[in-house]
């Protein structure tokens, strides 16, 4: 199928919807639970050290370890950034967004499965006069709407990313190699703590493998363009809650005349 034709299923609208969701997941998460984080990683060293027990050889416990790293890393990313790795693209490594939305792609498909085997069994039992079913399959449509547009809106993702991936690969490596230039030794420092250790080190263990002055200036300089980042991005969600505010204030005024 082409581009045009997921847009025309409602990819476009549906993504917006996403965005939307998202934006209510991550403001209800820091508000209700403020250690997710914690338990998120408490979480995956759980399932971690249930596999390690299975694990028969040596590099099917490093597997295991280092997936495990990928998955802390990527849930504090997602819980920094507010944005899912299944929709938002990392510039320095565009080719990984692609299994997230193929595995996400097939979660929904197996799901859409099961509602189309059981609308019509619950549709019968409604026809016998079971009407407790009717609430059930209003649930199992929305679902499959849900998991539909899901579907569609990962295979016009995966549509995108194709027709742009030359320039995507040409972006990708100037950022990396820009980075690179300017971030050498701190990100040296980085990736050798995080392969030798088994968990996802903390700052205070990066900063003491860091030798030199170049990679603890380095290192400092991207902890305060992260800072800078992250305080941006509080900022335009504060002017963002303000609009909003001014709009309903205004719509209030207008009314009571």
């Amino acid at each position: 199928m082409k581009k045009e034709t997921y847009e025309k299923l409602g990819a476009k609208r549906f993504k917006k919807l996403v965005f939307k969701v998202e934006k209510i997941k991550w403001k209800a998460i820091k508000k209700f639970f403020p250690n997710y984080l914690k338990g998120m990683e408490k979480q995956y060293s759980k399932i971690r050290d249930k596999q390690l027990k299975k694990a028969k050889t040596e590099e099917e416990r490093k597997l295991i370890i280092e997936n495990y790293k990928k998955s802390v890393i990527q849930m504090k990313k997602e819980y920094y950034t507010e944005q899912n790795i299944n929709y938002h693209m990392d510039l320095k490594n565009p080719e990984e967004i692609k299994e997230h939305l193929k595995r996400n792609k097939d979660i929904h498909k197996m799901w859409l499965k099961v509602d189309a085997i059981a609308a019509p069994i619950l549709i019968s039992l409604l026809a016998l006069g079971s009407t407790w079913t009717i609430p059930i399959i209003a649930i199992v449509g929305l679902e499959a709407i849900k998991n539909f547009q899901c579907i569609n809106l990962q295979n016009y993702s995966l549509t995108c990313l194709e027709e742009n991936k030359e320039k995507l690969e040409k972006i990708s490596t100037k950022v990396i190699e820009r980075s690179r230039n300017k971030y050498k030794e701190a990100q040296d420092v980085i990736t050798k703590v995080i392969t030798e250790s088994e968990v996802v080190p903390d700052i205070e263990t990066v900063i003491k493998e860091s030798k030199s002055k170049e990679s603890l200036e380095q290192l400092k300089e991207l902890l305060l363009r992260e800072k800078e980042k992250r305080n941006k991005f509080i900022e335009e969600k504060e002017k963002v809650k303000e609009k909003v505010r001014g709009n309903i204030i205004w719509y209030f005024i207008h009314m009571e005349h």
